[in-house]
């Protein structure tokens, strides 16, 4: 048990699940367990921690309250070892290294996390996935608003193969709208979610978190499988529709993919940037293995076996048009 000092000399232990795997939380740092304790959710996956008193052996996250910084994987125990000062940011420390070993526990049974918007219909799954500020969120809104689609997620989805067929798994269901992309879209619709902001604001800067009801759009969850992959660029100067099918042949394409789902396992520097402190010096080791590669692999030969796969770019209303017409004949 804890004593009352913000650190102990024995180690505390809970188990820590989320979105059906679990881990052991190790940790000497009173804060840092409350904080975990009381979280509701890692990143919109569902999450669940339960005390326990023993060592039960399996995947583990273990903290060290410590004024250095240090954080490295141990194969043989298939332990996460990280140590640095419990302050005003560990929180996000934390939140990191813990999606950084559920990336693990996820990838070993062949679900991964993509960068990527999602909408279904017909009990079918569109993915929307491209570089940053590409329109994802606005080409799903549209498919969303003008041809049916339910909205399943804005920005993140975790993905799996079942009986060989890609499918949804979980996704965030809030939609993030930026007012500069929306006020082009709808004008009407940018004015009833932000108002009328004042003069000198940078519309680009301002967001807002909707639910999809608010929008009067549906919204579904749940495992669903995926019946396109699109990689998607709005360009509203375009007077035609850049469109074309491709598969793995297409190195670009493989490396963007794989880059995708390979990005959350293969470590790097947290450095969250504050007022007194502009950088916290943690490297998280790669947790990446080469079984870990082959099922990736195996992952992609699934997804252009039973996936639409394009690349579109032009003007949203034709962008849409064609992920819609595409569902109709393929569904």
């Amino acid at each position: 048990m804890f004593n009352t000092a913000s650190h102990m000399d024995m180690y505390s232990r809970a188990k820590v699940t989320v979105a059906g795997h679990t881990i052991i939380f190790e940790t000497n740092c009173l804060p840092a367990y409350q904080y975990l304790r009381e979280l509701s959710d890692v990143s919109f996956l569902p999450y669940q921690f339960e005390d326990i008193n023993d060592a039960l052996g399996g995947t583990t996250l273990r903290y060290d309250h410590r004024p250095d910084y240090s954080c490295s994987y141990d194969d043989e125990r298939d332990t996460l070892e990280a140590s640095f000062p419990w302050d005003t940011l560990s929180h996000n420390i934390i939140r990191a290294l813990l999606w950084h070993i559920f990336e693990l526990q996820r990838q070993r049974t062949g679900e991964y996390a993509f960068h990527a918007s999602a909408v279904v219909r017909d009990g079918f799954a569109v993915v929307l996935t491209g570089p940053a500020e590409s329109g994802k969120t606005i080409i799903a809104l549209d498919l969303c608003l003008k041809y049916g689609f339910d909205f399943y997620a804005n920005d993140v989805v975790i993905m799996r193969a079942q009986e060989e067929t890609p499918h949804l798994l979980f996704g965030d269901l809030t939609i993030r709208l930026r007012l500069s992309s929306l006020q082009e879209y709808d004008a009407e619709l940018a004015a009833r979610l932000f108002g009328h902001p004042g003069g000198g604001t940078d519309l680009w800067d301002i967001k807002r978190n909707v639910v999809p009801k608010s929008l009067g759009i549906g919204s579904t969850s749940g495992l669903v499988p995926i019946l396109q992959l699109a990689f998607v660029q709005l360009d509203k100067y375009s007077q035609v529709l850049h469109a074309k099918s491709f598969d793995w042949s297409d190195s670009n394409r493989q490396r963007y993919f794989h880059n995708e789902m390979a990005a959350n396992i293969r470590g790097g520097i947290y450095a969250p940037v504050q007022e007194v402190r502009n950088l916290v010096p943690l490297f998280i080791p790669s947790l990446d293995r080469p079984s870990l590669f082959s099922k990736r692999l195996a992952f992609m030969e699934d997804m252009a076996g039973h996936c639409k796969l394009h690349t579109l770019r032009g003007r949203l209303q034709d962008i849409t048009a064609r992920i819609s017409r595409e569902h109709r004949n393929k569904a």
